[in-house]
């Protein structure tokens, strides 16, 4: 029977079954630029298709068997404000016994991120709350489908629909597909999110500053308290495990917010090991540090 998630809840995608899957179908360009891309860690890495076709610009992906997926995000991608992507599940290779989405409904790529009230009248997207182009670069971007309920299939079917991109092609530098944490509880308050500027700053004798410009990424600090012991070991204990420092995550702080929704969610690794501390008869708290991929 599948499982609801409590949409009010962090949510955790891990661990990502897309490096076990067989990636095949649409039209993506050789070599580095082929499906193979999205099997490398890095999301800087993008796989391109050959046209911004919806017939080219779709994938399949081949699980090793039959598992349990609660959410699919596609990160790096280069579809713009007016795409959408549509996610199918099948129990067969010929992809006709499908067990979700039977309906072919398309997700947009960019939900509504400004509220009417945020924007003046004049604002170019104050009618559309959806990001200008401008925006869009400001942090990796994401489209984030989370399923509502986990959803048994081996077969996952991925359409990319951007027919009027400027640049004819679709790059997309990551697919997570995989299950889904929903803890008992929410993060307690004091949750920190911050972007981290990795520049560095040198200054002369006379009191003139220089800049050298690094990377920024993304960090989110949260933490649990009072946590049912014998859930702990059965989600969090077995997930940190896995995941240790090295393997990512994708990291939803509120699925409700959809307005900051790819604000405040990205794709993650944990900066240092997480500890299980012992508060009180058969109950654990735990703190986490998540720190973005880039």
């Amino acid at each position: 029977m599948a499982v609801r998630l409590n949409p009010r809840r962090i949510k955790i995608l891990a661990p990502n079954l897309v490096y076990k899957a067989e990636i095949s179908g649409g039209s993506w360009q050789p070599g580095d630029l082929s499906l193979d891309a999205l099997h490398d860690p890095l999301p800087g890495r993008v796989a391109r298709s050959t046209s911004a076709s919806p017939s080219a610009s779709q994938m399949v992906l081949k699980l090793d068997r039959p598992r349990q997926v609660g959410g699919v995000v596609l990160v790096n991608h280069s579809m713009t404000t007016a795409g959408l992507w549509i996610v199918q599940a099948f129990r067969d290779e010929a992809l006709t016994d499908c067990v979700y989405n039977p309906e072919g409904q398309a997700t947009e790529a960019y939900p509504r991120l400004f509220r009417t009230r945020d924007l003046p009248w004049s604002h170019p997207n104050w009618w559309s709350g959806k990001p200008l182009a401008e925006d869009i670069g400001r942090v990796t971007t994401g489209a984030i489908l989370l399923l509502g309920r986990t959803v048994t299939a081996r077969w996952w079917k991925i359409q990319l629909i951007d027919p009027t991109n400027p640049k004819n092609v679709i790059d997309v530098g990551k697919v997570l597909l995989g299950p889904v944490v929903d803890l008992g509880v929410n993060y307690v308050p004091g949750a920190a999110l911050a972007v981290i500027d990795e520049s560095t700053m040198s200054q002369s004798m006379s009191g003139a500053r220089f800049f050298r410009k690094g990377a920024k990424r993304r960090r989110f600090v949260f933490g649990f308290s009072q946590m049912r012991e014998a859930e702990v070991f059965a989600k969090l204990f077995d997930l940190t495990a896995e995941l240790g420092i090295t393997e990512e995550f994708f990291l939803i702080p509120n699925p409700l917010d959809t307005t900051n929704l790819q604000r405040r969610s990205f794709v993650a690794h944990l900066k240092e090991p997480t500890a299980l501390e012992q508060v009180a008869l058969r109950r654990l708290s735990a703190s986490f540090i998540a720190e973005e991929l880039i």
